[in-house]
């Protein structure tokens, strides 16, 4: 991710208890991104258990026990973000390799549609039987599934999720789809 003033974000990511699972997010996220120029443009969240914080990670934290609470979490992470856009990594239930074509594809949209309320796009499955491309479909107005699949990693413009009236902390399931279709009815 190189230098752009116009842009600053906030990476939120789940920091498992788990010390093995810390390891790979460490690796595979964390080193990924520091490695990649973004150290400096980067402010952090974490959510999950203080109590189990690694000794790598300098940030924030959202307490987090399950995925019950997703909404109150991407709730505090939007209240708290100083920053223009919030890189959500949802790595909650697995493990996630961020690799830099994909930042500087994210900076690139952003540049090319400054408004843009969310950017996603498609992903890599890395399984036993080896990588499966998981392309994704383009959001079009009408195209309004709840079983939409967005991926895994969203970069959110934090000015349209605040026009678009935030996280509905009182819905129990399905925040995040509630969010995209607020974002998507508002925004490029």
């Amino acid at each position: 991710m190189t230098q752009n003033p116009d842009f600053s974000f906030t990476a939120l990511m789940f920091i498992p208890s788990d010390s093995d699972r810390q390891q790979q997010v460490k690796t595979n996220i964390w080193d990924k991104l520091l490695s990649g120029g973004a150290g400096s443009q980067l402010q952090w969240t974490g959510a999950g258990n203080p109590e189990h914080t690694p000794k790598w990670f300098t940030g924030q934290w959202i307490p987090f026990a399950n995925d019950d609470d997703l909404a109150g979490v991407l709730a505090k992470a939007f209240s708290s973000c100083k920053t223009t856009h919030l890189l959500f990594i949802n790595n909650y239930n697995l493990v996630m390799t961020i690799n830099q074509s994909v930042l500087d594809l994210i900076q690139l949209s952003l540049k090319r549609s400054p408004n843009a309320g969310l950017v996603y796009g498609d992903y890599d499955l890395i399984g036993n039987s080896g990588i499966t491309p998981v392309r994704l479909l383009k959001h079009h107005t009408g195209r309004v599934r709840d079983n939409q699949d967005y991926g895994r990693l969203f970069c959110f413009n934090v000015s349209a999720i605040q026009k678009a009236g935030g996280v509905n902390r009182g819905l129990q399931f399905h925040p995040l789809y509630d969010l995209l279709l607020k974002i998507s009815e508002q925004n490029e």
